[in-house]
């Protein structure tokens, strides 16, 4: 990713979040969205918000950027697909999951816990939708998932 950016916004994988699911876990008077959008190949300045409309136009990606939160110097754990969503979602750097390139490694989820998890025990209802590039059933910490086929 140039720049050494990572940005949360374009169409290929989203978490989100709507409403509390367990009741376990203290509910604060007013809980935020969270929906995050991640992207495959795709340079960071790659939206024309960031360098403008000259050479492509992507409005939907710059009213999200405008709307919501917009990472600047955000760095990603590795330049590969799998090792870097690993990463984001069990917090884990790559040496330490041993997913260290492009291919499915397993991981022990008592060990690894996922991002979905800690969303559910604070009290989120989770999806996760498209691709996953996670290994083990890391998607499968989320309440609900829609892989592709």
């Amino acid at each position: 990713m140039k720049n050494g950016l990572l940005y949360w916004a374009v169409l290929t994988t989203a978490v989100a979040s709507t409403a509390p699911a367990a009741q376990s876990v203290e509910t604060p008077a007013f809980r935020p969205n969270i929906l995050a959008i991640i992207t495959d190949q795709q340079c960071a300045d790659a939206l024309s918000c960031r360098m403008g409309a000259r050479y492509l136009h992507t409005p939907a990606l710059d009213s999200l950027a405008a709307q919501g939160m917009f990472f600047t110097r955000a760095f990603a754990a590795n330049p590969l697909c799998m090792p870097s969503r690993n990463s984001m979602f069990t917090g884990r750097y790559p040496h330490e999951t041993g997913v260290t390139e492009n291919k499915f490694v397993k991981l022990d989820t008592a060990k690894f816990t996922g991002l979905g998890t800690y969303f559910h025990q604070a009290g989120y209802e989770t999806a996760y939708f498209g691709k996953s590039h996670l290994c083990s059933k890391m998607a499968e910490s989320f309440d609900t998932n829609v892989l592709p086929k």
